[in-house]
């Protein structure tokens, strides 16, 4: 779904914090916190930044990265590829739909934000989400993920959802061919991740 909304809305709240300290700073004359706002809000346009992202592949076989970072680990679980993305605070973090399909919340479970060794991933926050034949366990590192889409159907790389930052679980079919490696840096919404096998 094409946008001309340069920004995320998670970010307004963000930006119009900074627009007003931006004008108190200008009021009151005060240079060096203009400096430093000014930087603020550009750091946080990066972090909030919502460009168009077009899929390297249009194949209905293909498995697109859903979101933004480097690929930290590859597994095989039984029946499932287990393919783990870390999301770092610059990446972009808009959640993009890595197949075609109904997006479905399978499991959520509270806990606390932040990135755990394995020993502890229990401790942390979990959105299981399944979009078409694709699995997807969200862990966030510092604020709960929204999702926009439960119970919809989304297109090939659309935006359904916005997470901030940490871990993204990807589970595919495990005949799903790869087309990545561990240490890969990936694009949501455009590297392909793999092609199922028809």
């Amino acid at each position: 779904m094409p946008t001309t909304q340069i920004i995320a809305k998670e970010g307004f709240g963000t930006l119009f914090v900074i627009i007003v300290l931006l004008v108190i700073a200008v009021s009151l004359e005060l240079e060096l916190l203009g400096v430093i706002v000014l930087l603020l809000g550009a750091g946080a346009a990066w972090v909030f930044r919502n460009g168009e992202r077009i899929p390297s592949e249009r194949d209905p076989l293909s498995f697109i990265a859903p979101i933004d970072g480097k690929v930290e680990s590859i597994d095989s679980r039984g029946k499932e590829i287990e393919v783990v993305i870390n999301n770092g605070v610059m990446d972009a973090h808009l959640l993009r739909s890595p197949v075609q399909g109904k997006v479905a919340l399978a499991h959520f479970k509270g806990g606390l934000y932040g990135s755990f060794e394995d020993d502890y991933g229990y401790l942390g926050e979990q959105h299981s989400v399944t979009v078409g034949a694709v699995g997807l366990s969200l862990q966030p590192k510092f604020k709960a993920t929204a999702i926009y889409r439960y119970g919809i159907q989304s297109f090939l790389g659309e935006r359904i959802g916005f997470f901030y930052s940490g871990r993204v679980v990807i589970r595919l079919p495990q005949e799903t061919e790869l087309r990545i490696g561990v240490g890969d840096a990936v694009q949501g919404g455009s590297s392909v991740i793999g092609f199922a096998r028809s």
